[in-house]
């Protein structure tokens, strides 16, 4: 939802004064400050707010966790608990307010984390997803072209013209 967020109104963390982030308290008790930058809610919204996006990269660089610009947007941000939010399919729901220094308030509000059944990616989003994990191992043109091929695997005439695409180079 941040990253919504972000690009709709062109925000970044130099623009923020406050984001408070809602959810239920069960997942809270998982994300809440924690160690791993993986898992750790305040500090994967921070990043975004720095970089605009959240690669598989920065969510695991551990040495950002200690990044001073890092730790001071991270400052800023506050995770609650609300019951409110809580949901017998445990549908990853989220809601969220950020106060901007010039005085506007954003707020957004999910029923399901993006890329589930309930809030599908679009090809775009899917499309970056899968060049952020899997360009770093066969380099930006290949992942480039085995994406493009995926996408139209119902044109591939034998399987087998994929293994150039599948071998690390």
């Amino acid at each position: 939802m941040l990253h919504d967020l972000v690009r709709a109104h062109r925000i970044d963390a130099v623009n923020v004064d406050t984001l408070v982030v809602r959810m239920p308290e069960k997942e809270l008790e998982t994300v809440d400050s924690r160690d791993m930058p993986n898992i750790c809610v305040q500090h994967l919204l921070a990043v975004m707010l720095i970089d605009g996006t959240v690669t598989f990269q920065s969510a695991h660089d551990r040495a950002r966790m200690r990044d001073p610009a890092v730790l001071a947007v991270r400052a800023r941000i506050q995770a609650r608990g609300d019951p409110a939010l809580s949901d017998h399919l445990r549908r990853w729901r989220c809601a969220m307010r950020i106060v901007l220094k010039d005085g506007r308030e954003l707020e957004g509000e999910t029923l399901s984390a993006k890329g589930g059944f309930d809030n599908p990616l679009s090809r775009e989003d899917e499309e970056a997803k899968a060049l952020d994990l899997i360009g770093p191992v066969l380099g930006t043109r290949v992942a480039e072209t085995l994406i493009r091929t995926i996408w139209h695997f119902d044109e591939v005439r034998d399987v087998r013209e994929l293994r150039p695409l599948l071998a690390p180079h």
